[in-house]
């Protein structure tokens, strides 16, 4: 019998209920988890949602002690995390349109008079700051209901307010500028967006609260700014820019009552500012200058004067971040103008740079740049300074202008490289590894933006511009990962937008050679992150080269399909590399080039590929391994690599009931998802009927695996066995076939269709001159360490090769063909499926596998989909600390 939502909402009620109490008022209110307060009031924040639409706030205070709890705790001196959590609730429950009515009708629980307290300044001032951030999200809650406002402008609350703006906790000010933002846009709206006689006192008290936030915008003209005028500033300028941002009339509103843009542009032009405020302020200008002037002239003298003006100040960092807010809010008529506010911009990195631009439109740039950028420190500074900004509007540049900074970038990259020669160079950026990041992230951020490279000479000085980066000697892991994404966004891109151009690349063009010379040379690297990084790039070109049918002949230079080949079959290396070689040698077979090189030089066939990879994960028991072995097996499956869905079945099922079993929940799922192919396969047969092939692949395993995955720990192993069977259900009622009449299927030939037809080769020893080659360097650290750098080309490789000692690796080789021999003897075993027949199709038809999928579907978060769950846990941990249960640390939850 199901229950009602009424009794449910009396069940989950009492829960709530009991809950404040331990929390609140005994077990645990001073030792607490603070994870446990935080989804305990995720709970509370999500009634009234679609989740939990059975519970409201109402609810939650008619038929609760949730007033009388908070009440005293907000009395009495409880921990700080309690105090903060009991606040933060007040909050919610103000949501509700009666709440401050029904609280003001209390007599017998003052709530508001314990927040009324909180607000004086003598109080608030003595707790903790994670409790007076929590009053003030109260209040921002508070305020967004009228009766709320109304409330705490009689208290006076949002002077409260005012004061924390200059608080010296960051969380307590940035919570003080959304409460004031709130009050003033909610005042604003009450009072000039009504003509109702209510409206007045919601203007006055708009007027009020936005006169006091403007007179902190002045600055003291004589005396230096102290810290906390310099926090409250910063504040008022975010509270500022708050309320801009979600209502544009109250800017229009203050230039006419108390001319606004001139008393803003007057105080950003002191002199004496902080150049932090400056910056600040500099948003602020930018929004005055987009909606004051209404003509175009107008516009261009205010700026210019504001720009001559600071290039006189020698404010060159002011002058920057106020060309960056200008161009994010450029109004309409005057977009020709963002070029020349551009070149501002990148003038410091073409100062750096040595690059020249022609186009200077304001007087005096140039000289300001040199004369700032003398010092190397500063010149650091400025430059990060400018990419930062750079990214940061890149969106509202024109193609041409982002062009021009992707070449300044290429040019300062470069001259982040040390000389091959040793000799030293005045670049102040050099040896900076930090800039070096930042240009290179900023280089791949800009580049993800279609269309800006359109010429094929464009493109190559860009990829030769990350190999002179990825070549250098000092290359870190981090910097190689910020070549490789912009390599990677190169060919992802311009293969769809540019195809010919990048067809014409890869049929013959230097950078891609130098490309792959440099891959060769970091795959080689004794630091496991690079080699990782390496193989992946690998493994993403040549898949956009086989989606995009490019010209993959590159490939098979370099050695890059050997070196991954070796990287595949030994065991000693970092689980990270073993699965992104796994993966990239999947990749590299899907492509037909390469496989058809891999057959003619390396005799490989489908079966020895399929069976070393199986092996060689089995040797390594890290999951990232076993992952990469079951995506590369399902990959190689789903493309049909070499008929491989008929010559390696078994050795394939016999994988997917080993992966099932697995301790890492992501190899299962990766295993069902194959399952799941293996079954929608079958629906492609013509011969064969679908239920006789459904037959064979439980002869293989299916049923095991999926009745034990329905009733995994893991609910998303749960939904994927959910899944696959409602797949094969909606197949089996598509082919009219009843539950009864099933007992007959698998015994005519389709189960023949099946039969193991693998090979027992053995596997080889070795894999060509290439592979040799690879396989000593790749075993010799040693080797590598010394003489990683000194390679250039394939006959430095060759070369090197001869002059290193042979490194035999017996062990190596005798784990795995010890594991392709366990490989082969297990997946030609017969397996016997413990799950009947009749039982597997019951199970297919079972309302459970809906109810599952249906549990499973619902949100990740633990607690989200039974709340129930989250207040027993609680309740329960409670009773340990107690000890009403016994104190087993296993029982007791992880709290």
């Amino acid at each position: 019998m199901y229950e009602s939502d009424t009794d449910l909402n009396d069940i989950l009620l009492s829960k709530v209920n009991e809950t404040f109490r331990v929390i609140f008022t005994e077990k645990l209110r001073e030792d607490i988890d603070d994870t446990l307060l935080q989804k305990f009031f995720s709970f509370l924040s999500s009634m009234g949602s679609e989740c939990q639409d059975l519970l409201t706030y109402q609810l939650l205070i008619n038929k609760t002690d949730v007033v009388k709890f908070l009440h005293k705790v907000l009395e009495e001196c409880s921990s700080s995390e309690i105090q903060a959590l009991a606040i933060r609730i007040v909050g919610l429950l103000s949501q509700d349109n009666g709440f401050i009515q029904i609280l003001e009708s209390q007599d017998s629980f003052s709530l508001l008079d314990d927040l009324k307290k909180f607000s004086r300044n003598e109080k608030i001032s003595t707790v903790d700051a994670v409790v007076r951030a929590a009053f003030l999200e109260c209040m921002y809650k508070c305020s967004l209901v009228e009766e709320g406002l109304k409330w705490i402008y009689k208290c006076g609350i949002h002077n409260t307010g005012l004061s924390c703006l200059s608080d010296r906790s960051l969380f307590v000010s940035r919570a003080a500028e959304l409460f004031i933002v709130s009050c003033l846009v909610k005042s604003y709206h009450h009072g000039y967006g009504s003509s109702t006689e209510t409206a007045k006192p919601s203007e006055e008290r708009f007027c009020q609260l936005i006169e006091a936030v403007l007179q902190h915008i002045t600055c003291p003209r004589e005396n230096a700014i102290t810290e906390s005028q310099k926090g409250m500033l910063i504040s008022c300028i975010a509270v500022l820019k708050g309320v801009f941002d979600r209502e544009t009339e109250v800017l229009k509103l203050l230039n006419n009552k108390y001319k606004f843009d001139e008393f803003l542009i007057q105080n950003f032009l002191q002199p004496r500012l902080d150049v932090n405020v400056r910056c600040k302020l500099s948003e602020l200008v930018a929004l005055v200058l987009s909606t004051c002037p209404s003509k175009i002239p107008e516009f261009k003298a205010q700026l210019t004067h504001i720009v001559s003006t600071l290039v006189l100040q020698n404010q060159l960092q002011v002058l920057l971040c106020l060309v960056a807010a200008v161009l994010k809010c450029m109004p309409l008529g005057v977009t020709h103008l963002s070029t020349p506010l551009f070149y501002i911009m990148v003038s410091p990195l073409a100062y750096v740079g040595a690059f020249e631009v022609k186009t200077q439109p304001f007087h005096g740039i140039e000289f300001l740049v040199e004369n700032v950028l003398r010092e190397k420190t500063t010149c650091r500074k400025i430059t990060m300074f400018c990419l930062n900004l750079l990214k940061s509007v890149q969106s509202n540049l024109q193609n041409s202008d982002i062009l021009l900074s992707v070449k300044i970038l290429q040019e300062l990259v470069k001259l982040t490289v040390p000389k091959q020669d040793g000799s030293s160079s005045e670049t102040r950026i050099i040896g900076c590894k930090k800039t070096k990041r930042a240009l290179l992230e900023t280089l791949a951020s800009l580049i993800n933006i279609e269309g800006i490279l359109q010429k094929e000479e464009e493109i190559s000085e860009l990829l030769e511009t990350c190999c002179k980066v990825m070549e250098s000697c000092d290359i870190t892991p981090a910097e190689l990962s910020d070549c490789a994404k912009v390599i990677k966004s190169v060919f992802k891109i311009y293969s769809v937008t540019s195809q010919d151009v990048i067809s014409k690349l890869c049929h013959k063009s230097n950078a891609l050679d130098s490309v792959g010379r440099v891959l060769s040379k970091r795959i080689m690297d004794p630091r496991w992150e690079i080699v990782d990084t390496v193989l992946e790039l690998l493994g993403d070109l040549v898949s956009i080269f086989t989606d995009y049918s490019l010209d993959s002949e590159w490939l098979l230079h370099h050695y890059l399909i050997s070196f991954t080949w070796e990287l595949v079959i030994n065991s000693y290396l970092e689980g990270y590399v073993k699965a992104s070689a796994i993966r990239t040698l999947g990749l590299m077979c899907c492509n037909n080039t390469v496989w058809c090189h891999l057959k003619a030089q390396n005799a490989l066939t489908e079966e020895k590929v399929i069976t070393t990879v199986i092996a060689s994960a089995f040797i390594d028991q890290d999951g990232f391994v076993k992952r990469a072995m079951v995506e590369t097996v399902g990959l190689l499956l789903t493309k049909d690599f070499g008929n491989m869905y008929s010559t390696c079945k078994s050795m394939v099922c016999w994988l997917l009931r080993t992966s099932c079993k697995d301790l890492d929940w992501e190899v299962k799922i990766r295993s069902l998802e194959l399952w799941c192919h293996l079954v929608e396969k079958n629906l492609q047969s013509p011969v064969v009927s679908f239920e006789n092939q459904l037959y064979c692949l439980y002869t293989h395993g299916l049923a095991d695996c999926l009745v034990e995955a329905l009733d995994d720990q893991d609910r998303a192993v749960r939904h994927h066995a959910a899944t696959v069977l409602l797949n094969i259900r909606q197949n089996l009622e598509g082919c009219a076939v009843e539950v009864m009449n099933k007992s007959d299927l698998g015994k005519g030939d389709g189960k023949q269709n099946f039969s193991c037809t693998e090979s027992t080769s053995n596997y080889p020893c070795s894999l060509g001159k290439e592979s040799s080659i690879a396989s000593q360097i790749i075993f010799d650290k040693d080797c590598r360490e010394t003489a990683i750098e000194t390679i250039l080309d394939m006959d430095n490789i060759s070369r090197l090769h001869v002059a290193l000692v042979k490194q035999e690796t017996s062990t190596q080789q005798h784990k795995l063909s010890h594991s392709l021999s366990q490989v082969k003897v297990h997946s030609s075993e017969v397996f016997q499926p413990r799950v009947s027949w009749q039982e597997f199709l019951k199970v297919i038809w079972a309302d459970h596998v809906n109810s599952v999928l249906l549990e499973t579907s619902k949100s990740t978060e633990l607690y989200a989909d039974n709340p129930s769950s989250l207040l027993d846990d609680i309740l329960a941990a409670a009773s340990c600390k107690a000890g009403t249960q016994e104190d087993d640390p296993e029982a007791r939850d992880c709290y």
